[in-house]
């Protein structure tokens, strides 16, 4: 995309995606310099809320054309910033889809890390993960990690990842000897590798993981609905407040010398549920 004003002339284009992390742009100036250089949107500079240019080291190309001793910030039209913002994000919903849809490793034989690392990566999932939990109407508590733990201990995966096993390649600085021991070791699949666990499988394990969870947390919310309904009638009965909760919490009026208030929340004899407060000193 090309732009031009009093001082400057030149354009931006969208060079590549990095690492299947962002987008990366270059900057080619043709006045008053003719220089260019790589950019991302973390180099964009704001003025407040306000973008106003791309900031480049003094190491980069476009910096040294200027002469400039530390980094040099280039203003450049509104278009041209939005353009790159908006390709961007048409980026990362790329990035997301490849990662929602891709078929995933599952880690074997992990020898550097003493096996910490074998199985199913928590960072691979997180797509995946995040796209399924929003068919339920409340919010899961339950975590990658603690998905990534259950993939990673499971027989089937992992059995299905060993029939098909890919060893690591051996890296051309290895010494001989391991080396050696390396290819030893991946004619009984025991060297570091992987294998790949079909898209669909993995999606199907861990909708069974959130459906458990749902209907966990919608039976806790029930049997609490329960309770404080019953708590309700007692206080209507009896004409007395019931408790439904309690907990502290930091003081909430600073003219108070109080720094921990006490709070309850009671199931009023009318009917209603009602919060307090009380100040400790």
């Amino acid at each position: 995309m090309q732009f031009e004003d009093a001082k400057k002339m030149g354009t931006v284009e969208f060079e590549k995606i990095w690492q299947d992390t962002r987008a990366m742009f270059i900057l080619k100036l043709e006045h008053p310099v003719e220089a260019e250089s790589r950019f991302d949107t973390s180099d964009i500079q704001w003025d407040g809320e306000k973008a106003v240019g791309i900031q480049f080291p003094e190491t980069s190309n476009i910096a040294k054309a200027f002469n400039h001793k530390g980094d040099v910030c280039i203003s450049v039209p509104e278009e041209i910033l939005d353009f790159v913002f908006q390709k961007e994000n048409e980026i990362q919903e790329e990035i997301r889809q490849k990662k929602i849809n891709q078929d995933f490793r599952f880690k074997l034989n992990d020898s550097d890390t003493y096996g910490i690392y074998n199985g199913i990566s928590e960072f691979d999932i997180d797509a995946l993960v995040s796209e399924l939990k929003k068919q339920y109407p409340t919010f899961l508590y339950l975590f990658n990690d603690d998905i990534a733990k259950t993939l990673s201990s499971d027989p089937a995966l992992k059995q299905m990842a060993f029939e098909n096993y890919i060893a690591y390649p051996v890296n051309s600085s290895w010494k001989e000897e391991y080396k050696k021991a390396h290819l030893e070791a991946e004619k009984e699949k025991k060297a570091d590798g992987y294998g790949i666990i079909p898209n669909a499988i993995i999606r199907e394990k861990i909708n069974k993981h959130l459906y458990d969870e749902y209907n966990k947390e919608a039976e806790k919310e029930k049997k609490e609905e329960a309770r404080v309904n019953e708590l309700l009638e007692t206080a209507k009965r009896t004409g007395e407040k019931q408790i439904i909760s309690k907990w502290t919490e930091p003081c909430n009026d600073p003219k108070e010398e109080c720094s921990t208030d006490i709070c309850h929340y009671w199931a009023m004899p009318n009917g209603t549920k009602k919060e307090t407060r009380r100040h400790t000193w």
